[in-house]
């Protein structure tokens, strides 16, 4: 047993500057897996087999999985640099399928206003579920798995709790407004962020509840791929917005409605009478080091 231990690993700048090393972790993340990973090296792969053709189903297929395996080596990276502290984000936990089947649910119960226009929905292209699967591992892995294990790391309070849920659902929020480069309308990017912040903290309430990422990341995938059935919203890649997608007053008023939904699950997931609950997940996820 004793030839097992290893070493923690000293972290003075984390341990004394919270929130700008939460910044740096989430940033270094989103650098290895979207951008290095993925989009560099996923993307030369894809030109090569597409023969140059960044719009093609294999540019962005290429760049979507080589995303997923960033995905898993930031949270890889991360656990052996907190190793033997931390427990990892695929690893322990409580209840783990219960919180599955109550992010599922949740799901379904939030595509209920899709059914008052069916005419927009249609049956999304096999890109969009390697899409929905990317995001779904990989924002998790960055905003839940990294963002807010840190945080629960470092904010051993009942009262940091919602700030904890607040915090990386901000962050995540801010990510999605990078779809405006990808053609998406600012309107509609705009209110994809608010709906990001939101559904982000039922994703963070769920990845808080149970310490385990896997609840998370198969509600956001199942959510991904809900949205993407509406095909007048897809761009040629079947991925992004396009420009030429029109926001009714139904689609403001419904998702504003439903955000606010999300919010009050989120936060009677996390009310005070079970936060005593949460710390002692917590406790062993955090534990070695104690």
């Amino acid at each position: 047993m004793e030839s097992k231990q290893r070493k923690v690993i000293r972290h003075p700048f984390g341990d004394r500057y919270t929130i700008p090393a939460f910044i740096v972790f989430v940033a270094f993340a989103f650098g290895i897996s979207e951008l290095l990973i993925g989009g560099i090296i996923g993307g030369v792969i894809g030109a090569a087999i597409s023969g140059g053709d960044t719009t093609s189903t294999a540019m962005t297929v290429s760049t979507e999985i080589g995303t997923m395996i960033g995905g898993f080596m930031v949270l890889a990276i991360f656990w052996r640099w907190f190793y033997p502290e931390y427990e990892g984000g695929l690893r322990g936990g409580n209840r783990i399928w219960f919180w599955t089947g109550i992010g599922l649910l949740i799901t379904v119960a939030c595509s209920a206003p899709m059914l008052f226009e069916l005419d927009r929905l249609g049956v999304p292209p096999v890109v969009s579920f390697v899409g929905a699967f990317m995001a779904g591992l990989t924002e998790e892995a960055i905003f839940r798995g990294i963002g807010a294990s840190y945080l629960m790391r470092q904010w051993r309070d009942e009262k940091k709790i919602l700030p904890v849920l607040f915090l990386t659902s901000v962050v995540f929020a801010i990510a999605h407004m990078s779809n405006v480069f990808s053609g998406a309308p600012l309107s509609s990017s705009i209110i994809q962020t608010v709906h990001s912040f939101a559904i982000g903290c039922v994703f963070c309430a769920l990845f808080i509840r149970s310490g385990n990422l896997i609840p998370g990341i198969i509600m956001h995938t199942a959510n991904d791929i809900i949205a993407f059935t509406d095909v007048s919203a897809m761009g040629e890649n079947g991925i992004t917005y396009t420009g030429s997608m029109t926001i009714s007053v139904f689609d403001i008023v419904s998702t504003l409605a439903l955000d606010a939904v999300l919010v009050a699950i989120a936060l009677y997931l996390t009310r005070p009478s079970v936060r005593a609950q949460i710390l002692e997940v917590w406790d062993r996820k955090w534990n070695r080091a104690q």
